[in-house]
């Protein structure tokens, strides 16, 4: 069985290497997915905590409890950064 602290603690180390443009990208790979797994849901808390270390506004995607921790994500759609902000990415439009 997989020891998931060790894993969540390789994303944590991975995403914080990683430059906006990529992060942006690891988190759009999971958009549109139909399956979910512990692991999925491991990956996304830290790709979401680093973003949230980055100081980015999240509130296009992500709800958020009245004492600021993350209540749910929204994975409907691609996203992209602008100016610090995560703003929603229209399906047609995901080349840009």
């Amino acid at each position: 069985m997989l020891n998931y602290a060790v894993v969540q603690s390789q994303w944590k180390t991975h995403f914080h290497s990683l430059h906006d443009e990529k992060l942006i990208e690891a988190f759009n790979q999971e958009t549109q997915k139909k399956g979910w797994t512990t692991a999925r849901t491991y990956f996304l808390k830290s790709c979401i905590s680093e973003m949230l270390e980055r100081k980015w506004n999240l509130n296009s995607c992500v709800e958020f409890h009245q004492n600021g921790t993350v209540k749910s994500v929204s994975l409907q759609n691609p996203i992209q950064l602008v100016n610090q902000t995560v703003i929603l990415k229209s399906h047609q439009n995901e080349n840009n």
